[in-house]
């Protein structure tokens, strides 16, 4: 599987998310825009990448738990898919887990 460079996929109005977002100067991050304007993707990117980077563990957290599958954790699948790194984690449908394997970290679903 390819690995993609991140600056070859991020869209021209996310690079100010990214800088800020790296340089650890901010705690929280609004990101703006309508439907389809790759919001949920770019969150999805920089999750991916900072479990990779640190040893933390991730809690998603949606109102109704049964739809945190077709949503959130599909989100974050397809997020590992297209950075191009599947084969660094294990996909768990029971419980809802995604595991970073080198490291043992894990992102975890539960339904408010």
């Amino acid at each position: 599987m390819k690995r993609i460079k991140l600056s070859e996929i991020v869209t021209p109005k996310f690079q100010p998310f990214w800088k800020a977002s790296n340089s650890r100067k901010y705690l929280r991050h609004v990101l703006k825009g309508g439907r389809g304007s790759s919001k949920s993707t770019h969150v999805a990117w920089k999750l991916i990448k900072d479990m990779m980077k640190y040893p933390v563990t991730t809690l998603c957290v949606r109102k109704v738990a049964r739809t945190l599958e077709e949503s959130v954790f599909e989100q974050l699948k397809e997020a590992i898919e297209m950075l191009g790194v599947s084969e660094y984690w294990r996909v768990m449908k029971n419980p809802l887990q995604l595991i970073y394997l080198p490291r043992g970290n894990k992102i975890i679903f539960r339904g408010a």
